[in-house]
């Protein structure tokens, strides 16, 4: 599943590039900026799988929330890239799901 989860996050980040470019818009290259506007990081020691996807059900909750406002935001003026966040946001939201029922059979 993360495996899976992680090929999925990629296309994503396809997507939101192709759509930046077609914009006119230019990408964050200073690691700096990108570490400082990105979501925080909890490195994974243990390899203790409850933890892992405890860990990614938040990061998929975070993400679909962002996207949520996303499309809150774009809805209206820019229909090119509110249909690209819904389509994000509809695979942000499966694996949310995927993820909850993975917790649920782990705990």
């Amino acid at each position: 599943i993360f495996e899976e989860h992680m090929h999925e996050e990629w296309e994503h980040v396809e997507l939101l590039a192709q759509r930046i470019k077609e914009l006119g818009g230019t990408f964050v290259t200073d690691t700096n900026k990108v570490r400082a506007n990105a979501a925080p990081w909890y490195p994974v020691e243990s390899g203790d799988v409850k933890y892992l996807a405890q860990l990614i059900y938040d990061a998929e909750d975070r993400a679909a929330s962002k996207y949520e406002r996303l499309a809150r935001l774009t809805r209206e003026d820019d229909p090119g890239t509110y249909r690209i966040i819904l389509q994000i946001l509809t695979t942000e939201q499966e694996h949310r799901h995927e993820l909850h029922k993975l917790k649920e059979s782990l705990f």
